[in-house]
């Protein structure tokens, strides 16, 4: 039988070579190098690495958890389609209806606050959904921008400002936001990015489901200090036509939130928008911008709520 403290020394002995050590060092850079290589190629496996309450898209849960535990024969989960670094873009349905309302946030991927504002109507929605009425259906999307979300970037992982980046007929690739432009905000090309393609054909798609015009609503943030809600539009040679269907809708937005109601983005001109495309495309849509980037307080929700049941009691 062998003695096994002799081993000890040998084993020592092996760690204190040269060659020994070498090949260690090489066994743990190759294995670091294929995982750097895969991360690099599918930047979304890191999401399933990392513990869940380091994971930096931890703003989204509230919603992405709603959606996954919803149980309720009156809401359906659905997949609008997929980001640039393959993060679903999810949406669900409450009601089935073919009297059809959107609404969507984060389009910007900082503006956080508003993913958590309809991660609020969502559980809301889904407990009410019985007393719906029968015509309608309500898509809630909480994040346009999942890659933006998860870094908390206004921008997509190509950095392009998605929205700017909608066909209409003032498109820019230097978004027009400075007398220069922002250099690239706008993309390569309209929908050029697969978060707004896929947006743009799903709302399509509804619009021609639809038994009434399609209404969208898009939550931004932030508009200090009273918040502002600004319709559609369509711009006509030099000018902007608002849609009065939008302007119908928006201001009935702005008076029961108590937030301004204006025409037109009274800091800068922006080309490439969402609501214009809609406008362009037969779908009544309307921007509302959030007082501030602080969480939705239970009484905000709440009237955001309202005034959406409101709406579509009529």
């Amino acid at each position: 039988m062998s003695d096994g403290r002799n081993k000890d020394p040998d084993r020592k002995s092996f760690w204190k070579t040269t060659p020994g050590l070498l090949t260690f060092v090489a066994i743990v850079l190759a294995a670091v190098s294929v995982w750097v290589i895969i991360l690099a190629v599918r930047p979304a496996l890191l999401d399933g690495l990392l513990p869940a309450a380091r994971k930096i898209s931890k703003p989204a849960g509230p919603s992405a958890q709603w959606l996954r535990t919803t149980r309720s024969q009156f809401v359906t989960a659905i997949e609008i389609g997929r980001s640039v670094q393959d993060r679903p873009i999810n949406a669900a349905r409450v009601g089935t209806g073919s009297r059809m309302v959107v609404i969507a946030g984060a389009i910007h991927g900082s503006e956080v606050n508003t993913t958590r504002l309809i991660g609020g109507l969502a559980a809301r929605l889904a407990d009410a959904a019985k007393s719906l009425p029968p015509d309608v259906s309500l898509f809630l999307v909480p994040g346009l921008n999942p890659d933006g979300l998860a870094k908390r970037s206004r921008d997509n992982a190509r950095g392009v400002d998605l929205n700017r980046n909608w066909d209409t007929n003032n498109w820019r690739a230097d978004a027009a936001e400075l007398p220069e432009g922002l250099r690239g905000a706008g993309g390569p090309s309209p929908f050029s990015e697969p978060e707004t393609a896929a947006l743009s054909s799903w709302l399509l798609s509804l619009r021609d489901q639809s038994t009434n015009r399609l209404s969208v609503i898009v939550y931004h943030s932030s508009c200090p200090p009273k918040g502002l809600v600004q319709p559609g539009y369509r711009i006509v040679g030099s000018r902007q036509e608002t849609d009065p269907n939008a302007a119908k809708l928006g201001q009935y937005w702005a008076n029961r939130l108590g937030y301004t109601y204006s025409p037109t983005w009274p800091e800068y001109p922006i080309t490439g928008e969402a609501i214009n495309w809609c406008a362009e495309n037969e779908i009544t849509c309307i921007d509302i911008e959030l007082p501030s980037t602080d969480d939705p307080t239970e009484a905000e929700v709440q009237l955001h709520l309202s005034t959406l049941a409101d709406i579509i009691q009529e």
